[in-house]
Protein backbone atom coordinates (compact mmCIF):
# COMPACT_ATOMS: atom_id res chain seq x y z
CA UNK A 1 0.00 0.00 0.00
CA UNK A 2 2.75 2.62 0.32
CA UNK A 3 4.53 1.40 -2.64
CA UNK A 4 1.27 2.41 -4.73
CA UNK A 5 0.82 5.57 -2.50
CA UNK A 6 4.73 6.77 -3.20
CA UNK A 7 4.19 5.78 -7.06
CA UNK A 8 0.70 8.06 -7.42
CA UNK A 9 2.91 11.22 -5.69
CA UNK A 10 5.53 10.50 -7.78
CA UNK A 11 3.33 10.88 -10.75
CA UNK A 12 1.57 14.19 -9.70
CA UNK A 13 4.64 15.77 -8.63
CA UNK A 14 6.12 15.18 -12.18
CA UNK A 15 2.51 16.28 -13.28
CA UNK A 16 2.89 19.74 -11.59
CA UNK A 17 6.50 19.98 -12.95
CA UNK A 18 5.72 19.49 -16.38
CA UNK A 19 2.87 21.57 -16.11
CA UNK A 20 4.50 24.45 -14.46
CA UNK A 21 7.23 24.26 -16.94
CA UNK A 22 4.46 24.69 -19.94
CA UNK A 23 2.76 27.77 -18.55
CA UNK A 24 5.90 29.57 -18.11
CA UNK A 25 6.73 28.90 -21.86
CA UNK A 26 3.56 29.97 -23.10
CA UNK A 27 3.83 33.14 -20.14
CA UNK A 28 7.22 34.15 -21.84
CA UNK A 29 7.24 33.71 -25.37
CA UNK A 30 4.84 35.84 -27.54
CA UNK A 31 5.43 33.71 -30.71
CA UNK A 32 3.35 30.80 -30.34
CA UNK A 33 5.05 28.67 -32.62
CA UNK A 34 8.06 28.72 -30.87
CA UNK A 35 6.56 27.67 -27.87
CA UNK A 36 5.15 24.64 -29.30
CA UNK A 37 8.62 23.62 -30.59
CA UNK A 38 9.15 23.92 -26.90
CA UNK A 39 6.56 22.43 -25.63
CA UNK A 40 7.48 19.57 -27.58
CA UNK A 41 10.78 18.98 -26.55
CA UNK A 42 9.60 19.11 -22.70
CA UNK A 43 7.04 16.57 -22.96
CA UNK A 44 9.71 14.50 -25.14
CA UNK A 45 12.25 14.92 -21.94
CA UNK A 46 9.49 14.44 -19.58
CA UNK A 47 7.06 11.77 -21.14
CA UNK A 48 9.33 10.34 -24.18
CA UNK A 49 7.40 12.35 -26.64
CA UNK A 50 8.20 10.47 -29.96
CA UNK A 51 6.31 12.84 -32.41
CA UNK A 52 3.79 15.18 -32.91
CA UNK A 53 1.19 16.58 -34.95
CA UNK A 54 -0.96 19.92 -34.63
CA UNK A 55 -3.57 20.43 -36.70
CA UNK A 56 -6.28 22.18 -37.81
CA UNK A 57 -9.36 21.42 -39.88
CA UNK A 58 -10.73 23.87 -43.10
CA UNK A 59 -14.17 24.31 -43.93
CA UNK A 60 -12.89 23.31 -47.25
CA UNK A 61 -12.49 19.64 -45.82
CA UNK A 62 -8.75 20.24 -45.94
CA UNK A 63 -6.18 19.84 -43.19
CA UNK A 64 -3.75 22.56 -42.06
CA UNK A 65 -0.68 21.59 -40.12
CA UNK A 66 0.33 24.24 -37.48
CA UNK A 67 2.99 22.73 -35.65
CA UNK A 68 4.80 19.41 -35.47
CA UNK A 69 7.45 17.07 -33.85
CA UNK A 70 10.03 14.57 -35.30
CA UNK A 71 7.78 14.66 -38.58
CA UNK A 72 9.96 14.71 -41.97
CA UNK A 73 6.21 14.54 -44.26
CA UNK A 74 2.90 13.26 -43.88
CA UNK A 75 3.75 10.23 -45.19
CA UNK A 76 5.99 9.61 -42.14
CA UNK A 77 3.14 9.66 -39.39
CA UNK A 78 1.70 6.46 -38.94
CA UNK A 79 -2.20 7.22 -39.83
CA UNK A 80 -2.45 7.53 -43.52
CA UNK A 81 -6.17 9.32 -43.48
CA UNK A 82 -5.35 11.63 -40.96
CA UNK A 83 -8.26 14.07 -41.95
CA UNK A 84 -10.54 11.16 -41.41
CA UNK A 85 -9.13 11.19 -37.95
CA UNK A 86 -9.19 13.97 -36.93
CA UNK A 87 -12.97 14.75 -37.60
CA UNK A 88 -13.67 11.64 -35.90
CA UNK A 89 -11.39 13.01 -32.63
CA UNK A 90 -13.30 16.62 -32.68
CA UNK A 91 -16.78 14.86 -33.07
CA UNK A 92 -16.64 12.60 -30.16
CA UNK A 93 -14.48 15.63 -28.12
CA UNK A 94 -12.38 12.55 -26.59
CA UNK A 95 -9.05 10.67 -27.69
CA UNK A 96 -8.19 7.79 -29.13
CA UNK A 97 -5.71 5.01 -27.89
CA UNK A 98 -4.84 3.73 -31.53
CA UNK A 99 -6.34 2.67 -34.82
CA UNK A 100 -8.13 -1.00 -33.33
CA UNK A 101 -9.26 1.16 -30.23
CA UNK A 102 -6.61 -1.03 -27.88
CA UNK A 103 -5.35 0.30 -25.00
CA UNK A 104 -1.62 -1.35 -25.46
CA UNK A 105 -0.54 -2.04 -29.09
CA UNK A 106 3.23 -2.70 -29.94
CA UNK A 107 4.52 -0.74 -32.60
CA UNK A 108 7.46 -0.82 -34.22
CA UNK A 109 10.09 2.75 -34.76
CA UNK A 110 12.68 1.31 -36.75
CA UNK A 111 14.14 -2.68 -35.37
CA UNK A 112 12.78 -1.74 -31.64
CA UNK A 113 9.86 -3.43 -30.45
CA UNK A 114 8.59 -1.23 -28.00
CA UNK A 115 5.78 -0.37 -26.48
CA UNK A 116 3.97 2.94 -27.78
CA UNK A 117 0.50 5.25 -26.86
CA UNK A 118 -0.84 6.99 -29.33
CA UNK A 119 -3.33 10.11 -28.28
CA UNK A 120 -5.31 12.46 -29.95
CA UNK A 121 -6.79 15.19 -28.47
CA UNK A 122 -8.99 17.61 -29.50
CA UNK A 123 -8.50 22.02 -28.76
CA UNK A 124 -11.33 23.58 -28.16
CA UNK A 125 -12.35 27.03 -26.64
CA UNK A 126 -15.96 27.25 -26.05
CA UNK A 127 -18.08 25.43 -29.23
CA UNK A 128 -14.95 26.61 -30.85
CA UNK A 129 -13.17 23.84 -32.86
CA UNK A 130 -9.04 24.98 -32.80
CA UNK A 131 -7.29 22.02 -34.01
CA UNK A 132 -6.34 18.28 -33.10
CA UNK A 133 -3.31 17.46 -31.41
CA UNK A 134 -2.28 13.72 -32.65
CA UNK A 135 1.31 12.34 -30.34
CA UNK A 136 2.69 9.69 -30.28
CA UNK A 137 4.80 8.25 -26.93
CA UNK A 138 6.97 5.65 -25.89
CA UNK A 139 5.65 4.22 -22.29
CA UNK A 140 6.10 1.06 -20.75
CA UNK A 141 3.62 1.11 -17.88
CA UNK A 142 0.02 1.81 -17.83
CA UNK A 143 0.58 4.31 -15.11
CA UNK A 144 2.55 6.69 -17.39
CA UNK A 145 -0.16 6.11 -20.20
CA UNK A 146 -2.64 7.77 -17.45
CA UNK A 147 -0.43 10.32 -16.45
CA UNK A 148 0.32 11.25 -20.39
CA UNK A 149 -3.44 11.01 -20.60
CA UNK A 150 -4.29 12.95 -17.73
CA UNK A 151 -1.70 15.67 -18.42
CA UNK A 152 -2.45 15.95 -22.03
CA UNK A 153 -5.85 17.04 -21.48
CA UNK A 154 -4.60 19.73 -19.39
CA UNK A 155 -1.93 20.63 -21.94
CA UNK A 156 -4.11 21.01 -24.69
CA UNK A 157 -6.40 23.72 -23.07
CA UNK A 158 -3.37 25.92 -22.18
CA UNK A 159 -2.37 25.73 -25.84
CA UNK A 160 -6.11 26.00 -27.08
CA UNK A 161 -6.21 29.28 -24.97
CA UNK A 162 -2.87 30.49 -26.59
CA UNK A 163 -4.28 29.90 -30.07
CA UNK A 164 -7.10 31.53 -29.74
CA UNK A 165 -4.91 34.60 -27.90
CA UNK A 166 -2.89 34.85 -30.93
CA UNK A 167 -5.76 34.63 -33.25
CA UNK A 168 -7.33 37.59 -31.36
CA UNK A 169 -4.14 39.33 -31.15
CA UNK A 170 -3.30 39.00 -34.96
CA UNK A 171 -7.05 39.97 -35.54
CA UNK A 172 -6.14 43.35 -33.58
CA UNK A 173 -2.95 43.56 -35.04
CA UNK A 174 -4.52 43.52 -38.73
CA UNK A 175 -7.22 45.94 -37.60
CA UNK A 176 -4.74 48.49 -36.10
CA UNK A 177 -3.20 48.15 -39.36
CA UNK A 178 -6.01 48.98 -41.49
CA UNK A 179 -7.12 52.06 -39.27
CA UNK A 180 -3.27 53.44 -39.46
CA UNK A 181 -3.69 52.85 -43.14
CA UNK A 182 -7.00 54.33 -43.51
CA UNK A 183 -6.03 57.23 -41.39
CA UNK A 184 -2.54 57.43 -43.49
CA UNK A 185 -4.95 58.09 -46.74
CA UNK A 186 -7.14 60.35 -45.22
CA UNK A 187 -4.02 62.54 -43.77
CA UNK A 188 -2.60 62.44 -47.17
CA UNK A 189 -5.36 63.54 -49.02
CA UNK A 190 -6.02 66.54 -46.82
CA UNK A 191 -2.30 67.56 -46.75
CA UNK A 192 -2.13 67.21 -50.47
CA UNK A 193 -0.89 70.74 -52.33
CA UNK A 194 -3.71 70.48 -54.87
CA UNK A 195 -6.26 70.80 -51.54
CA UNK A 196 -4.64 74.67 -50.61
CA UNK A 197 -7.58 76.78 -51.50
CA UNK A 198 -6.80 78.98 -54.46
CA UNK A 199 -6.46 79.97 -58.18
CA UNK A 200 -4.31 83.20 -57.72
CA UNK A 201 -1.17 83.83 -59.45
CA UNK A 202 0.81 83.43 -56.57
CA UNK A 203 -1.14 80.80 -54.34
CA UNK A 204 -0.39 78.67 -57.90
CA UNK A 205 3.60 79.66 -57.46
CA UNK A 206 3.48 77.94 -54.36
CA UNK A 207 2.07 75.02 -55.95
CA UNK A 208 4.90 74.61 -58.39
CA UNK A 209 7.96 74.63 -55.48
CA UNK A 210 5.89 72.23 -53.36
CA UNK A 211 5.98 70.32 -56.32
CA UNK A 212 9.75 70.91 -57.27
CA UNK A 213 10.90 70.06 -53.68
CA UNK A 214 8.93 67.48 -52.44
CA UNK A 215 10.65 64.60 -53.64
CA UNK A 216 14.40 65.77 -53.06
CA UNK A 217 16.05 66.12 -49.11
CA UNK A 218 16.42 69.17 -49.36
CA UNK A 219 15.88 72.10 -46.09
CA UNK A 220 12.69 73.67 -46.88
CA UNK A 221 12.24 77.74 -44.91
CA UNK A 222 8.92 78.74 -45.24
CA UNK A 223 8.42 82.52 -45.19
CA UNK A 224 4.82 84.27 -44.36
CA UNK A 225 3.13 86.36 -42.21
CA UNK A 226 0.91 85.03 -39.24
CA UNK A 227 -2.28 83.25 -40.22
CA UNK A 228 -1.08 82.50 -43.82
CA UNK A 229 -1.13 79.08 -43.71
CA UNK A 230 3.10 77.79 -43.08
CA UNK A 231 2.13 74.71 -41.66
CA UNK A 232 -0.32 73.72 -43.98
CA UNK A 233 2.60 74.38 -46.54
CA UNK A 234 5.19 71.72 -44.61
CA UNK A 235 2.43 69.12 -44.17
CA UNK A 236 2.10 69.30 -47.99
CA UNK A 237 5.87 69.02 -48.64
CA UNK A 238 6.07 65.95 -46.37
CA UNK A 239 2.89 64.14 -47.17
CA UNK A 240 3.68 64.41 -50.72
CA UNK A 241 7.40 63.35 -50.20
CA UNK A 242 8.94 59.64 -50.08
CA UNK A 243 8.77 60.25 -46.44
CA UNK A 244 5.30 60.66 -46.01
CA UNK A 245 4.68 56.96 -44.57
CA UNK A 246 7.21 58.44 -41.65
CA UNK A 247 6.72 60.62 -39.05
CA UNK A 248 5.85 64.47 -39.49
CA UNK A 249 6.80 66.06 -35.71
CA UNK A 250 6.18 69.88 -35.75
CA UNK A 251 7.77 72.09 -32.55
CA UNK A 252 6.37 75.71 -31.74
CA UNK A 253 10.26 77.05 -31.25
CA UNK A 254 8.28 80.18 -29.25
CA UNK A 255 5.83 78.90 -27.97
CA UNK A 256 8.49 76.80 -25.28
CA UNK A 257 10.53 78.49 -22.84
CA UNK A 258 14.26 78.81 -23.17
CA UNK A 259 15.37 76.43 -20.81
CA UNK A 260 13.42 73.62 -21.81
CA UNK A 261 13.83 73.56 -25.66
CA UNK A 262 17.13 72.21 -25.93
CA UNK A 263 15.52 68.94 -23.99
CA UNK A 264 12.28 69.26 -26.62
CA UNK A 265 14.44 69.47 -29.52
CA UNK A 266 17.44 66.43 -28.25
CA UNK A 267 15.83 64.65 -25.68
CA UNK A 268 17.13 63.99 -21.99
CA UNK A 269 18.49 60.96 -20.02
CA UNK A 270 17.42 59.97 -16.86
CA UNK A 271 18.65 62.22 -14.50
CA UNK A 272 20.07 65.04 -16.41
CA UNK A 273 18.49 67.74 -14.51
CA UNK A 274 16.07 68.20 -11.57
CA UNK A 275 12.71 67.14 -13.24
CA UNK A 276 14.37 65.16 -15.26
CA UNK A 277 13.25 61.43 -13.77
CA UNK A 278 13.21 59.26 -17.37
CA UNK A 279 14.91 58.80 -20.14
CA UNK A 280 13.00 60.94 -23.03
CA UNK A 281 13.28 60.96 -27.08
CA UNK A 282 13.51 64.52 -28.33
CA UNK A 283 12.07 65.54 -31.53
CA UNK A 284 14.81 64.62 -33.59
CA UNK A 285 14.45 61.40 -32.79
CA UNK A 286 11.20 60.88 -33.03
CA UNK A 287 11.35 62.51 -36.38
CA UNK A 288 13.79 59.66 -37.61
CA UNK A 289 13.17 59.57 -41.58
CA UNK A 290 10.30 61.91 -41.37
CA UNK A 291 10.04 65.66 -41.36
CA UNK A 292 10.75 67.96 -38.47
CA UNK A 293 8.65 70.88 -38.43
CA UNK A 294 10.46 73.79 -36.77
CA UNK A 295 7.91 76.77 -36.78
CA UNK A 296 9.10 80.03 -35.55
CA UNK A 297 12.86 79.92 -35.87
CA UNK A 298 13.39 83.22 -35.63
CA UNK A 299 12.49 83.08 -31.91
CA UNK A 300 15.67 80.89 -31.02
CA UNK A 301 18.26 82.35 -28.71
CA UNK A 302 21.96 81.95 -29.93
CA UNK A 303 22.59 79.81 -27.65
CA UNK A 304 20.70 77.46 -29.59
CA UNK A 305 20.77 78.36 -32.62
CA UNK A 306 24.42 76.89 -32.33
CA UNK A 307 23.77 73.82 -31.11
CA UNK A 308 21.41 73.22 -34.14
CA UNK A 309 24.07 74.52 -36.73
CA UNK A 310 26.14 71.55 -35.21
CA UNK A 311 23.42 68.92 -35.44
CA UNK A 312 22.56 70.24 -39.40
CA UNK A 313 26.12 69.99 -39.92
CA UNK A 314 27.12 66.74 -38.28
CA UNK A 315 23.36 64.66 -39.08
CA UNK A 316 23.98 63.62 -35.08
CA UNK A 317 22.92 64.86 -31.68
CA UNK A 318 23.60 63.94 -27.89
CA UNK A 319 20.72 63.97 -25.44
CA UNK A 320 21.39 66.21 -22.17
CA UNK A 321 23.05 64.29 -19.70
CA UNK A 322 23.90 62.01 -22.41
CA UNK A 323 27.25 60.92 -24.27
CA UNK A 324 26.18 58.77 -26.98
CA UNK A 325 26.01 60.45 -29.90
CA UNK A 326 22.81 59.65 -31.59
CA UNK A 327 22.68 60.13 -36.45
CA UNK A 328 19.36 61.61 -37.63
CA UNK A 329 17.83 61.10 -40.92
CA UNK A 330 14.70 63.54 -41.44
CA UNK A 331 14.44 66.77 -43.66
CA UNK A 332 14.14 70.36 -41.78
CA UNK A 333 11.51 71.98 -42.66
CA UNK A 334 11.74 75.41 -41.18
CA UNK A 335 9.06 78.76 -40.83
CA UNK A 336 9.20 82.35 -39.42
CA UNK A 337 7.08 84.99 -39.74
CA UNK A 338 10.39 87.66 -39.26
CA UNK A 339 13.32 89.21 -41.83
CA UNK A 340 15.62 86.92 -41.05
CA UNK A 341 17.68 88.95 -43.14
CA UNK A 342 17.51 91.85 -40.37
CA UNK A 343 18.07 90.04 -37.51
CA UNK A 344 21.41 88.54 -39.03
CA UNK A 345 22.08 92.35 -39.53
CA UNK A 346 20.64 93.27 -35.80
CA UNK A 347 23.29 89.57 -34.84
CA UNK A 348 20.17 88.17 -33.38
CA UNK A 349 20.58 85.28 -36.05
CA UNK A 350 23.15 83.21 -37.06
CA UNK A 351 24.06 84.15 -40.89
CA UNK A 352 25.47 80.46 -41.17
CA UNK A 353 22.39 79.06 -39.82
CA UNK A 354 20.30 80.61 -41.99
CA UNK A 355 22.12 79.13 -44.96
CA UNK A 356 22.03 76.25 -43.76
CA UNK A 357 17.94 75.97 -43.74
CA UNK A 358 17.17 78.87 -46.51
CA UNK A 359 18.47 75.92 -49.18
CA UNK A 360 14.94 76.30 -50.57
CA UNK A 361 12.86 79.07 -49.57
CA UNK A 362 9.14 78.99 -49.93
CA UNK A 363 7.11 82.54 -49.50
CA UNK A 364 3.53 82.27 -48.47
CA UNK A 365 1.76 85.34 -49.79
CA UNK A 366 -1.00 87.23 -47.28
CA UNK A 367 -4.44 87.35 -48.14
CA UNK A 368 -4.10 91.14 -48.89
CA UNK A 369 -2.21 90.39 -51.86
CA UNK A 370 -4.21 87.56 -53.35
CA UNK A 371 -7.60 88.65 -52.61
CA UNK A 372 -8.81 86.89 -56.00
CA UNK A 373 -8.72 83.53 -53.72
CA UNK A 374 -11.14 84.99 -51.12
CA UNK A 375 -14.66 83.80 -52.83
CA UNK A 376 -12.96 80.35 -53.08
CA UNK A 377 -11.94 80.03 -49.32
CA UNK A 378 -15.12 81.78 -48.29
CA UNK A 379 -16.69 79.32 -50.06
CA UNK A 380 -14.76 76.56 -48.67
CA UNK A 381 -14.83 77.29 -45.28
CA UNK A 382 -18.70 78.14 -44.91
CA UNK A 383 -19.18 74.65 -46.42
CA UNK A 384 -17.24 72.61 -43.76
CA UNK A 385 -18.77 74.70 -40.95
CA UNK A 386 -22.09 74.49 -41.81
CA UNK A 387 -21.58 70.93 -41.86
CA UNK A 388 -20.41 70.91 -38.35
CA UNK A 389 -23.41 73.27 -37.43
CA UNK A 390 -26.04 71.38 -39.34
CA UNK A 391 -26.91 74.26 -41.10
CA UNK A 392 -27.70 74.87 -44.56
CA UNK A 393 -25.76 78.16 -45.67
CA UNK A 394 -25.34 78.61 -49.67
CA UNK A 395 -23.75 81.47 -51.15
CA UNK A 396 -22.43 84.59 -50.16
CA UNK A 397 -24.36 87.72 -51.14
CA UNK A 398 -22.52 90.35 -52.91
CA UNK A 399 -22.20 93.28 -50.43
CA UNK A 400 -20.61 90.83 -48.14
CA UNK A 401 -17.92 89.22 -50.63
CA UNK A 402 -17.25 93.05 -51.47
CA UNK A 403 -16.76 94.08 -47.69
CA UNK A 404 -14.20 90.45 -47.75
CA UNK A 405 -12.32 92.58 -50.35
CA UNK A 406 -12.00 95.76 -48.82
CA UNK A 407 -10.78 94.54 -46.01
CA UNK A 408 -6.75 94.32 -45.66
CA UNK A 409 -6.67 90.85 -43.25
CA UNK A 410 -3.74 91.56 -41.05
CA UNK A 411 -4.59 88.06 -39.46
CA UNK A 412 -5.10 86.54 -43.02
CA UNK A 413 -6.28 82.92 -43.95
CA UNK A 414 -6.52 82.15 -39.80
CA UNK A 415 -8.37 85.54 -39.56
CA UNK A 416 -10.69 84.46 -42.00
CA UNK A 417 -11.41 80.90 -41.16
CA UNK A 418 -12.28 82.76 -37.52
CA UNK A 419 -14.79 85.47 -38.90
CA UNK A 420 -16.10 82.35 -41.05
CA UNK A 421 -17.02 79.95 -38.06
CA UNK A 422 -18.25 82.81 -35.85
CA UNK A 423 -20.70 83.84 -38.72
CA UNK A 424 -21.94 80.77 -39.27
CA UNK A 425 -22.79 80.16 -35.65
CA UNK A 426 -24.75 83.44 -35.97
CA UNK A 427 -26.33 82.88 -39.18
CA UNK A 428 -30.20 82.89 -39.55
CA UNK A 429 -30.22 82.69 -43.50
CA UNK A 430 -29.29 79.96 -45.76
CA UNK A 431 -26.74 83.07 -47.20
CA UNK A 432 -23.89 84.24 -45.32
CA UNK A 433 -24.60 88.08 -45.12
CA UNK A 434 -22.64 90.80 -44.31
CA UNK A 435 -25.07 91.60 -41.06
CA UNK A 436 -22.88 88.72 -39.83
CA UNK A 437 -19.41 90.11 -40.32
CA UNK A 438 -17.57 91.24 -37.15
CA UNK A 439 -17.48 95.14 -36.48
CA UNK A 440 -13.84 95.44 -37.96
CA UNK A 441 -15.11 94.92 -41.53
CA UNK A 442 -18.75 96.28 -41.23
CA UNK A 443 -16.90 99.77 -42.64
CA UNK A 444 -20.21 101.14 -44.80
CA UNK A 445 -21.68 104.73 -45.37
CA UNK A 446 -23.60 104.66 -42.16
CA UNK A 447 -20.14 104.69 -40.14
CA UNK A 448 -18.93 107.77 -42.74
CA UNK A 449 -21.68 109.42 -42.00
CA UNK A 450 -20.83 109.00 -37.94
CA UNK A 451 -17.10 109.86 -38.83
CA UNK A 452 -18.45 113.31 -40.26
CA UNK A 453 -19.55 114.02 -36.93
CA UNK A 454 -16.78 113.95 -34.63
CA UNK A 455 -13.78 115.79 -34.83
CA UNK A 456 -10.44 115.87 -36.76
CA UNK A 457 -8.99 114.88 -33.77
CA UNK A 458 -11.35 111.99 -33.03
CA UNK A 459 -10.73 110.64 -36.34
CA UNK A 460 -7.16 110.80 -35.98
CA UNK A 461 -7.15 109.23 -32.42
CA UNK A 462 -9.16 106.31 -34.12
CA UNK A 463 -7.62 105.92 -36.62
CA UNK A 464 -4.61 105.52 -34.83
CA UNK A 465 -6.28 103.13 -32.36
CA UNK A 466 -7.47 100.81 -34.85
CA UNK A 467 -4.15 100.96 -36.68
CA UNK A 468 -2.38 100.11 -34.00
CA UNK A 469 -4.43 97.05 -32.51
CA UNK A 470 -4.35 95.73 -35.64
CA UNK A 471 -0.77 95.78 -36.18
CA UNK A 472 -0.66 94.25 -32.62
CA UNK A 473 -2.76 91.34 -33.48
CA UNK A 474 -0.58 90.66 -36.67
CA UNK A 475 2.65 90.55 -34.51
CA UNK A 476 0.98 88.31 -31.63
CA UNK A 477 1.13 91.73 -28.94
CA UNK A 478 5.01 92.52 -29.43
CA UNK A 479 5.05 96.14 -29.35
CA UNK A 480 8.99 96.40 -30.51
CA UNK A 481 8.03 94.44 -33.63
CA UNK A 482 4.70 96.86 -34.27
CA UNK A 483 7.09 99.89 -33.99
CA UNK A 484 9.24 98.28 -36.26
CA UNK A 485 6.29 97.45 -38.84
CA UNK A 486 4.55 100.96 -38.64
CA UNK A 487 8.38 102.99 -38.61
CA UNK A 488 8.15 104.21 -35.54
CA UNK A 489 9.83 103.57 -32.03
CA UNK A 490 9.18 101.37 -29.67
CA UNK A 491 8.56 104.90 -27.13
CA UNK A 492 6.08 106.67 -29.13
CA UNK A 493 4.17 103.31 -29.68
CA UNK A 494 4.31 102.82 -25.86
CA UNK A 495 3.41 106.18 -25.37
CA UNK A 496 0.36 106.08 -27.90
CA UNK A 497 -0.68 102.62 -26.52
CA UNK A 498 -1.09 104.44 -23.24
CA UNK A 499 -2.90 107.62 -24.31
CA UNK A 500 -5.20 105.57 -26.80
CA UNK A 501 -6.05 102.93 -23.79
CA UNK A 502 -4.93 99.82 -25.99
CA UNK A 503 -4.76 97.36 -23.69
CA UNK A 504 -2.23 94.64 -24.91
CA UNK A 505 -2.73 92.05 -22.44
CA UNK A 506 -6.08 91.52 -23.66
CA UNK A 507 -4.88 91.47 -27.54
CA UNK A 508 -2.49 89.06 -26.40
CA UNK A 509 -5.19 87.01 -24.68
CA UNK A 510 -7.18 86.79 -27.77
CA UNK A 511 -4.14 86.34 -30.35
CA UNK A 512 -3.34 83.11 -28.26
CA UNK A 513 -6.90 81.56 -28.47
CA UNK A 514 -7.06 82.14 -31.92
CA UNK A 515 -3.57 80.20 -32.09
CA UNK A 516 -4.73 77.45 -29.79
CA UNK A 517 -7.42 76.91 -32.18
CA UNK A 518 -6.70 77.17 -35.73
CA UNK A 519 -2.99 75.79 -35.14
Amino acid sequence: MPLIKATLNKNENQELNILNKITKLLSTSLDLDTSLQEIFEVLSEELNLQKALLVRIKKSKKLTLKASFNIVSKQDYKHENLYSLSEKVMKKNSYELNENEEKNQLLFIGDKKIQSAYMAFPISIGNENLGVFHCLFCLKTISKIHLANKLMNSVVLLIGQEIKLASLAKKETEKLKNETRRLQNIISEKYHFKNIIGNSKKIQEVYKLITQVSSSKTNILILGENGTGKELIAHAVHHNSSRSKAPFIAINCAAIPENLIESELFGHEKGAFTDAFEQKKGKFELSENGSIFLDEIGELSLNLQVKLLRVLQEKEFTRIGGNKSIKYNARIISATNQNLKKLIEEKKFREDLYYRLNVFPIHVPPLRERKEDILLLTNHFLEKYSQDANKNIQGISSECLNKLHQYHWPGNVRQLINIIERAVLLCEDNKFYSKYLPPELQGSTNEIKEDIKKSLKENVNNFEKNLIEKTLIQHQGNCKKTASFLQSSERIINYKIKKLGISVSNIKKEVSKKNKKYN
